[in-house]
């Protein structure tokens, strides 16, 4: 197992109804088809609107969400846009967020949680995850 230092939080940045299938479907899908790419999602695990969370990458395989952080961190995306009031994480949400982190603390130890736009200078600046991630965790 590789050694994790945070959890990166991200939203979707569409509907919070968006299932995991779609985004799964979204990041394989060829560029030249209008996808990512890529060999697999690029987030460990995917919260969706219902407060289920899906397994995407394994733990152990580098994840492709967040440019030049990958390395030491697992990816968890919320489905939704919390710069939209009506699309941002309902309570099942945040309550399957606060699970996750307290899961990822046993199994790794004092994992910091961070959402993809906090730190400064970010690689790549973005309002994502739209919120303080860690005002929830």
């Amino acid at each position: 197992m590789r050694t994790l230092r945070r959890i990166i939080v991200h939203h979707s940045g569409g509907p919070r109804s968006q299932s995991f299938e779609e985004i799964r479907n979204y990041h394989m899908r060829p560029k030249a088809d209008g996808g990512r790419g890529f060999a697999d999602i690029a987030y460990h695990h995917v919260i969706t609107e219902d407060g289920e969370t899906h397994a995407g990458r394994p733990l152990d395989v580098i994840g492709a969400h967040d440019l030049g952080e990958n390395d030491e961190s697992a990816g968890v995306l919320v489905t939704g846009d919390n710069t939209k009031p009506a699309e941002a994480w309902n309570w099942r949400q945040k309550a399957a967020l606060i699970d996750y982190v307290r899961a990822m603390r046993l199994l790794f130890g004092p994992l910091e949680v961070e959402g993809h736009g906090d730190r400064e200078p970010p690689e790549t600046p973005t309002a994502c995850p739209g919120c303080d991630v860690r005002g929830i965790v």
